[in-house]
Formats: structure tokens, sequence, C-alpha cells
């Protein structure tokens, strides 16, 4: 028998370490509840850890003891991490994520945290800045990588409002200056080749101070060249969502009464198309429909999407983008591009902004501030005009172009059609916001800074609110309604008649009534504004004949009045209702917690959906289709809710007549779509309808 001598096999367990004695090649002792091996020749009094022993297993014994807490090593010891929050990833990273609150007191001087200094960075690291309401737009915080010039997109700043990446300074202010700021964040990720021509400083400013180059404000290290990265850590991470497959917002009209055409607004900032392709709406090249998302072919000039506005039926589609361009792409029919001729085609998206010129501002010092929501007229009409905001750097003005049959443009004192854009007439004050009613005699409303309406356009059945009687004439000049003695803070319109709430929640009314609408009791149209009720939050109509209209209420629950046809005001019948009446479930369950109330279809088919804060759809009204969603077609005078295992966070209508979909976007941003599938609205293949929410594939 052969035998071999192996030798000692190690691993040889000693117990708690004691300081006098000897230790061997591969013993193991316990100390501080973690156990180490000896990797040396015999020694004695070698505490662990040193050069002598080696790390075998550390204890987590003290460490933690809270459920949810993550354990892990930084760089030289264990330790704990909390749970990160709904949304986050577990990450792997040099960045040391330094959030820091902004304020700005009287002075003004910025303050981080109380602090007029931001931490030291290193290469690796990310600074993000909460910047608090508090904060004037007037005096936008901006950031240089030294005291001559300012950061940009490339030397890794960010500047975020609204949801919208800004990769300049300069579009980033002119924004904040222009617009309703609702969030505002800046991320600066500091590049691992990181330099400055002067120092190793980042420099931040009041921009306001930046007058004759640039003047800095305070100073913090970016940048040590003797000091290496930051070492490799776990941290939790805000998912950045920004996959090209994930839906940032719908267009910003109230009524997407498109024909058989969506559009959606994308985290990546690219915007996708379904649906008919006539009149080159997709923005692409080809007039093809699309039963899968196509992407509109968006310019490298466009540096990010401010703004989309749909037109009505099948015209054009129009694009603010981050810097205050306009963009356009489709087909004019009345010269509502300004470019002086009626017809005109975009196949791909281009810039007009240098048509929109007047004696009053130059096209080269404008920004475009918002486009006016044109609402449709009818499925052939060709009578098209375009309003928009300007800001010529020191005062905003309106400018319209197009069709002026009824003096809507407010520009001239005929009723001709203008084929080059025009200024509005001027108000006393500003304009804040505009809203015109739909059809070819429609009607223009404007609330200036000062909270007076003006109007102007058709006065049928009495939407000017400024006259005793009614006509089909033209007034071509903004006229201030009087009979609304307060502030006005928001104007809703439908079809021919007009809702105004001002600064104390007061409902006031005005308009065609023909169905009840105005929910005054009767059925007489009202030629000046008319009281209807108190503590109201909102209004919501549809764009087109046979009114139906919801109050949302300051407690969250909503009333209707007006058209009943199909049942599209919930209230359990088809007939037209002349008083507001509180809307209610079936088994007269009040509906609560309403944020949002959108009414689709045209001529007669009426069909509403409400959102409710937590993230619950309600539909009722006109099913031919299944755009109710609930899984048959059959037509609903009660509000029933949506079968959809998700949040929702925003809803919209596409489409016209039966012909439309319910397009729903949850949480996690995400799109599903129910209703028509006619020429591909709803990206079922050979227009089959879907009955129940199915999500879109981008």
């Amino acid at each position: 028998m052969i035998s071999n001598t192996i030798g000692k096999l190690g691993f040889r367990y000693r117990g708690t370490y004691a300081s006098g004695t000897t230790y061997e090649l591969q013993d193991v002792v316990e100390y501080n509840r973690s156990t180490y091996i000896h990797k040396s020749a015999n020694s004695t009094g070698s505490t662990p850890p040193s050069a002598n022993w080696d790390l075998l297993s550390e204890s987590t014994q003290n460490i933690s003891g809270t459920t949810g807490h993550l354990i892990a090593r930084d760089s030289s010891t264990l330790t704990t991490m909390s749970p990160g929050t709904t949304g986050q990833i577990l990450t792997s990273t040099s960045k040391n994520i330094y959030t820091r609150t902004v304020t700005v007191n009287a002075t003004p001087q910025y303050e981080f945290d109380g602090s007029t200094n931001l931490p030291d960075l290193v290469e690796g690291d990310r600074l993000i800045l909460n910047v608090d309401s508090s904060v004037s737009p007037n005096n936008p915080i901006v950031f240089g990588k030294d005291a001559s010039s300012l950061l940009t997109s490339a030397d890794g700043i960010r500047y975020i409002i609204n949801n919208l990446q800004f990769n300049t300074a300069e579009d980033y202010v002119n924004y904040v200056r222009t617009h309703s700021v609702s969030s505002w964040q800046i991320i600066f990720d500091v590049p691992n080749d990181y330099t400055v021509s002067t120092s190793t400083t980042l420099v931040w400013y009041d921009y306001d101070n930046i007058a004759g180059g640039i003047v800095g404000g305070s100073f913090t290290n970016v940048f040590d060249s003797g000091s290496s990265p930051n070492s490799i850590v776990l941290k939790w991470k805000d998912y950045p969502n920004e996959s090209p497959r994930k839906v940032a917002r719908f267009p910003d009209n109230v009524h997407c009464n498109t024909k058989n055409f969506a559009a959606f607004v994308m985290m990546d900032g690219s915007i996708r198309t379904i649906g008919a392709g006539d009149t080159y709406r997709h923005g692409n090249g080809t007039t093809d429909d699309r039963e899968q998302p196509s992407s509109v072919g968006l310019p490298k000039a466009i540096t990010g999407v401010s703004s989309l506005m749909l037109s009505p039926d099948s015209g054009i589609n129009y694009l603010i983008d981050t810097s205050g361009k306009l963009w356009v792409w489709g087909k004019t029919t009345t010269a509502e591009t300004g470019n002086s001729v009626l017809v005109k085609t975009y196949p791909v998206p281009e810039d007009i902004t240098p048509n929109i010129s007047d004696d009053a501002f130059s096209s080269a010092s404008i920004q475009i501030l918002d486009v006016c929501e044109v609402l449709g007229s009818n499925d052939t009409s060709t009578n098209y005009m375009s309003m928009v905001r300007v800001f010529d750097g020191t005062t905003t003005h309106l400018a319209a172009v197009g069709y002026n049959g009824f003096g809507q443009l407010g520009v001239t004192n005929n009723d001709t059609t203008q084929i080059q854009w025009k200024k509005v007439y001027s108000t006393p004050n500003p304009i804040s916001s505009v809203v015109g009613t739909s059809g070819d005699a429609r009607t223009f409303f404007a609330i200036d800074s000062a909270g007076d309406v003006y109007s102007w356009g058709s006065n049928v059945e009495g939407t000017l609110g400024t006259e005793s009687s009614t006509d089909f004439g033209t007034h071509q000049t903004p006229t201030k309604i009087t009979a609304l003695t307060n502030p006005i803070q928001k104007i809703t319109v439908g079809n021919a008649s007009a809702y105004a709430i001002d600064n104390t929640n007061a409902l006031y009314g005005w308009g065609r009534n023909y169905y009840g609408n105005l929910g005054l009791g009767d059925k007489t149209d009202r030629t000046k504004p008319e009281f209807i009720m108190e503590n109201v939050a909102n209004v919501f109509t549809n764009g087109h004949s046979f009114d139906v209209v919801f109050v949302l209420k300051t407690d969250g629950t909503i009333l209707s009045c007006g058209s009943g046809n199909y049942g599209a005001t919930g209230q359990g019948t088809t007939g037209d209702l002349q008083t507001f009446i509180p809307v209610t479930f079936e088994n007269e369950k009040p509906i609560e917690n309403v944020t949002k109330v959108v009414i689709g279809g045209t001529a007669s088919r009426n069909s509403t959906a409400v959102l409710t804060s937590d993230g619950f759809v309600y539909t009722c009204g006109y099913n031919q289709n299944g755009q109710l969603g609930l899984g048959d077609r059959s037509q609903r005078t009660y509000l029933e809710e949506v079968p959809i295992n998700k949040r929702v966070i925003d809803i919209q209508w596409f489409g016209i007549k039966e012909n439309t979909v319910l397009a729903l976007l949850t949480e996690e941003h995400d799109v599903f779509i129910c209703g028509s599938g006619i020429e591909g609205l709803n990206t079922e293949y050979g227009g089959n309808m879907r009955l129940v929410p199915t999500p879109i594939i981008f």
C-alpha cells in the first residue's frame, strides 16, 4: 500500500486572540467579533488587524439592527445604508451626491442650506441644487467654470425647469423669466477631465449681476489636481427615466380634437406620433398612416421641447423649443404660419420664428412664450389662424395671422385674411393668457397682468360679454369686459360660451346657452357675464357643439350640466340639464378628489373621463368604439372606474366624432390607450378597437 504525507492542512482555529500567544502561518483567531488569519511566520504580540493578519470574515453584529438597512463596505469599514425611496435604484458610483436646497434673501444673496459656501467637490462628484420657490425668476442662479465663462451641458451642468432640461444658461434664464415655474433644479456632474482656466474654482452668479463680463459670487473647489478621484461606493440614485420608450407628457392642448391623430412628448426630448399621416402630420417627410409610433424629425437645432400644440382636424402642429423658437410641420390652408401664401406644406419641422415680426417688434429679438389653442371649426373647415404671445426682451405682445372673417385676429379694421403676422391691438397691461372659442365665427379672450379681461371677434350668441345684443359682426379691437369687477384668474371656453373664475373663486358665465350649459336654470343666451356659483377651482367643457360642462369645486367634488347626449354629464340621463348638479356614482356615492375632467368626441358623440388625485380614472358617455375602456361598447350614463392596475397621472382624448381614443399616462410614464383603431389611432393593426386600456409600445 502506498502512502503520501500531505502535511498540515492549515486553518487552525486558536480561539480568541491573546497578545502573549505565538501564532503560526494560517492560524485563525477571533478578535472584536471578526475572524483573522495569520499570514506570516511565528509572531507574538501582533494585534489584528496588522501586517501579520488578514481579515477572514467581518462581523456585522454591531453595524445595524434596523430592518431594511443594507450592510456595505465604504473605503475602510463596514457601514449601513438606509433604504432608498420608491423609484430609486442602487448604483455603484464614484459620485458623492451632494443635495442642497437653495433660497435667496433680500440682498439678493443665494444661500445653500443656510451657508453661502458650497461643499468642496472633486472629479466624479454630483451637486444637486433643489431651488426653492422663493428664488425670484428675476435673479436666476447660474454657474461658471471660472470668472469669464459660464458652464454648459458639455461641462456637466444641467438646468431643469418644469421637467425641461436646458443646456445653456442663456436658454434657461430666458425660460424662467417668461414662464410660471413649478419645479426648479440644477445638477452639476463634475467631469473626470474638468479643468479651469485661472483657478481651481467653480463660480456661481446672480445672472442679473453679469454686466460687462462675468461678476462672480461665491467660489468652491471643483478639481484638485493633487487629489485622486473618489473611490467607488454604493449610492441610491433616482432613476433617470429618460428612455425613448417613456412618455413625459401629452400635448398642451386642452382639447386634442385632431382627426385620427395623436402625439406624445417623450422623456428623451423626442416626439412620437400615431394615426393618420395626411398633410404630413407625423413630421417625418411622408403622408403615410402610422399604426406604430413614429418619430417626428426634430433637427439638432431644437434644444428641447418647451411646448407642443396640435392644431384641430388635420392642419399644423406647433412646437416651441426651450430657446423660444417656434417650429411647425403639416400643411396650412389660410396662411396660418405667416409665410405670405395661403397653402404651404412643411413635411418636417421648420423654424418659422423669422416670419413673426411687426412694426412693434423684430423677429430677431423675440421669444415665443406660447401658442393660443385654436379649436376646430368643423370637419371640413379651412378657416384656420394662429395667435402667439411673444416677448421682445422688454414687452409681451400678441401676434396673429390667418383667417379673419369675424375680426378674430384683432389686428385690422376689416375682416380680411392676413398672410403675414400682425400685432394684435395693445391693451393697457401685458397679456398673461389668451383663449378662443371654436367655429369660424370665433371669439378671443385675453387676461392681462392686472386680471382684466378683453374680448374681440364674433359676438355670436353674446360671446363677447361686452354687448347688449348678439350679432355675427366683426369686432376687431380688444375691449374690456367691465361686468367682471374682480381680477380674473382663469377663463375656459367652449363652442360659443365662456366661463371665468375670479380671485375669490367665484364663477361667471356668458354666451351660448342652447343646452342649459351655463347652469343658470334656463336655455337663454347671456350677452354679459352672470354669476353662477362660489368656491370653484376649475371648469372643463368640450370644444365643439352639444356643450357639456363640469365644474370642479375647491373641495375636490364635481358638478355638471348641459347636453346629456349618450350620458356624458354622468347624471344617469341623456337629457339636457339646465342647472349644475353634483356628480355621483350610480350608488349615489360622491366622486371626490377630482383633479381633471376631459371630454372627447364631436357632433354629439361626447365621452367624459375623470381623473382623481389617487390615480383612478372614471368614464361615461359615448362608447361605440370602446373608448370608455370598460370592456364593451355600451354607453354609460354614470361614471364607472376604468380597469387599469396602474396609478394614472394624466388623461387626454384624441380624435373626433365617434373615432376617439382615451390615453392614460401612468406614474411609470407609460401610456395606455383604448378606443377607435381608425388609421392606426390606437396602434392596433387593421383598425380593430381596443375595449380596455392597452399599453403603447414605443
